[in-house]
């Protein structure tokens, strides 16, 4: 999963992009997860990270903000 702090409107965050272009120049078939956390300044936890996981582990294909 790839965790961006920031956004654009109708593209994903430029971490996630980098990751994927990596990947997909390795040739590599592995499923990304991608959300956002932490805009504005948001302060980010451990606890936080740990639910949105299990958030998107739960429904993949929803994407979460």
């Amino acid at each position: 999963m790839v965790i961006d702090r920031a956004v654009s409107f109708g593209h994903a965050g430029p971490l996630y992009l980098e990751v994927a272009t990596t990947l997909k120049e390795k040739r590599s078939d592995l499923p990304i997860l991608r959300t956002v956390m932490g805009l504005g300044g948001q302060d980010v936890h451990y606890s936080d990270i740990v639910k949105r996981i299990e958030m998107r582990l739960e429904n993949p294909t929803e994407e979460v903000f």
